[in-house]
């Protein structure tokens, strides 16, 4: 019964369009049948002379008006036949070529054929005009020059050949929108989301994923560690299997960030989005702890946050180690290989947040796990430089200057590992 209710509408859309297409073609067929140069008139069913200014080059046809051609001069207009007089004259289309109304005032013009219909207007009463699409001579005893008065135009109105295709086009859309419903309907609870629950519900006919709460806290950590530049080369590597998430998308703030993440989770609601979410991180630069596909959402976000508290007290160590290096900072971003990078973040800002910036990015790659020696890679390394630059006054102090850092690692004992 519930299909039944689904199919119930596009059947009764489909029974009103049909019954339209019916009573119009009842109204505008003729029962009488015309040759050259005349049309059936409805009320009488009789065929009438073309008026003035208007012709019909068909035999034997039921059509209930003559078509106005006004203009008789341009490219690819031939005289078909001469006549004993001006209004006598036979004029068309060369082969090839379809006549065409160009204006509100009727004139024409030959246009290349094609297989596209033309609606024309006048003052006499609305139908429709399908122009033949095949290739022909279409001809008219009009004199050159000459402007056909609105009064006389009749609109050509839609043959059955028409009907039936606008028919065909009709039965098409309806059964691609109950495929479409039914489609979304089998899916309605395939999708399984981060705690194993079942969230994707139905709008109308659009499906819906309802991003939980936790994966939200998540979308948002990631945002606030990133900050707009990073999260521009995060978004390239987000995994994309249903296609429809666009990646090249203008960002101009940090709530477009969170936006474009929650985009991307309804967009692909099948996927494990914070597994993914790791694993694009990793690809640019940001490294979590180890066995990171074994965590669950909460416990990511964990990792992360705490990641980013340690690469902030990083952070406030690399600004004082650019005052005390002062020119040799280039030559500790020459040792630890991070030059390259340094320059491309040097556009359009100081030395500094340059600086710290590559630093603070490059330590993203090192994720601290607990131990006993409570030491951190990045640390260990910008040491080793600094001595191999004879830097004493650094190095002999270093844990000092650093005691931020290794604040932030002692309270790190829970990160799993």
């Amino acid at each position: 019964m519930r299909h039944l209710n689904k199919l119930s509408e596009p059947l009764l859309l489909l029974f009103i369009l049909v019954s339209s297409l019916s009573t119009l073609s009842a109204e505008t067929i003729c029962d009488n049948v015309c040759f050259k140069g005349k049309y059936c008139d409805l009320q009488t069913h009789t065929c009438i002379e073309c008026p003035y200014g208007s012709f019909m080059a068909l035999d034997a046809h039921p059509k209930t008006f003559c078509i106005k051609w006004t203009k008789m001069s341009g490219p690819h207009v031939t005289l078909v036949k001469a006549g004993s007089s001006e209004r006598d004259a036979v004029w068309g289309c060369e082969e090839g070529f379809n006549q065409r109304i160009i204006s509100a005032a009727g004139e024409w013009a030959c246009v290349k054929a094609s297989t596209t219909s033309t609606t024309t207007h006048s003052t006499t009463p609305t139908t429709t005009s399908t122009l033949p699409t095949a290739t022909m001579r279409l001809e008219t005893t009009v004199a050159i020059g000459s402007i056909q008065e609105s009064k006389t135009a009749y609109i050509v109105i839609g043959s059955t050949a028409g009907g039936v295709f606008v028919l065909f086009i009709i039965v098409v859309v309806v059964v691609v929108i109950w495929c479409i419903r039914n489609r979304n309907d089998r899916s309605n609870n395939s999708f399984i989301q981060d705690s194993g629950e079942p969230m994707l519900k139905t709008k109308g006919s659009i499906a819906e994923f309802v991003i939980p709460n936790d994966l939200q806290i998540l979308f948002s950590k990631v945002v606030q560690v990133l900050g707009l530049n990073e999260f521009k080369t995060l978004i390239i590597f987000l995994p994309n299997p249903s296609k429809t998430f666009i990646t090249n998308c203008e960002l101009n703030s940090i709530d477009d960030c969170d936006f474009i993440l929650k985009t991307w989770a309804q967009s692909n609601p099948g996927i494990k989005h914070s597994l993914h979410l790791v694993n694009s991180l990793q690809q640019i630069g940001y490294i979590l702890p180890k066995e990171t596909n074994k965590l669950d959402i909460n416990e990511v976000t964990e990792c992360l946050s705490k990641a980013h508290t340690l690469n902030g007290a990083y952070i406030q160590f690399c600004y004082r180690l650019f005052t005390s290096l002062g020119s040799q900072h280039i030559d500790l971003l020459v040792s630890l290989c991070l030059k390259a990078d340094y320059d491309n973040r040097m556009e359009g800002r100081n030395s500094e947040s340059a600086f710290v910036d590559t630093l603070g990015k490059w330590a993203f790659q090192f994720p601290f796990v607990w131990n006993e020696q409570l030491e951190w890679a990045p640390l260990c390394t910008v040491k080793e430089e600094l001595a191999s630059m004879d830097r004493k006054d650094i190095v002999d102090y270093f844990r000092e200057r650093a005691a931020n850092v290794y604040a932030v690692m002692s309270t790190f004992r829970k990160i799993p590992k």
